[in-house]
């Protein structure tokens, strides 16, 4: 939305929705590498006897391998103006949302645990 009032009027749609697709992409890989990185860990934490080798290991490690090409691929230095800041924006969203995460944890402990819980076991 910020992205279409700051700079909709100057710009033409199809390269708008190439700025804001490039823009959203880069945190829904990041997200899913660390989910495929926290999925053996989780499993073999909360429920050892389900865990398995290929399923629960080695096809994420594959996942987060695979996507990492696509990830490079928008965040290689040497890009034109605006994809050479997206990968800035995208770390900067990161941070501000672990400051965030961090903020309410601390002001309600069990929050985390809670929220980790139902998304794992639902």
């Amino acid at each position: 939305m910020l992205i279409v009032a700051v700079y909709g009027r100057h710009i033409k749609p199809v390269d708008l929705f190439g700025y804001a697709a490039t823009l959203g992409t880069i945190p829904i890989i990041l997200t899913y590498l660390i989910t495929n990185l926290a999925l053996p860990v989780y499993m073999r934490k909360h429920h050892r006897a389900e865990f398995q080798l290929t399923k629960h290991l080695i096809l994420p490690i594959l996942g987060t391998l695979l996507m990492l090409m696509p990830l490079w691929g928008l965040v290689e230095p040497g890009q034109p103006e605006p994809f050479n800041l997206f990968p800035y924006v995208a770390l900067a969203v990161l941070a501000l949302s672990v400051i965030y995460g961090l903020i309410l944890t601390k002001s309600n402990p069990h929050l985390a645990q809670t929220i980790g819980s139902f998304i794992a076991d639902e």
